[in-house]
């Protein structure tokens, strides 16, 4: 699957967006704890952002955490 940058002067089909910040942090204004994340377009470097509720993370299955 893959997405179009929304840059007007880029445009490239992407898979992958690189990671610029992930942060986890608290809002000041409700004092829940949020990922602020920012994404780039590898092609252009164009950034978005957004902001994940720590509520809406899901863990991903890995052996090496398995008891």
């Amino acid at each position: 699957m893959t997405i179009n940058c929304r840059n007007p002067r880029c445009n490239a089909p992407v898979e992958r967006l690189a990671l610029v910040q992930a942060n986890v942090t608290q809002t000041p204004e409700f004092g829940d704890w949020i990922v602020d994340l920012v994404l780039a377009c590898p092609e252009c470097g164009q950034q978005y952002a957004t902001a994940l509720a720590n509520s809406d993370l899901q863990p991903i299955h890995s052996e090496a955490y398995d008891d």
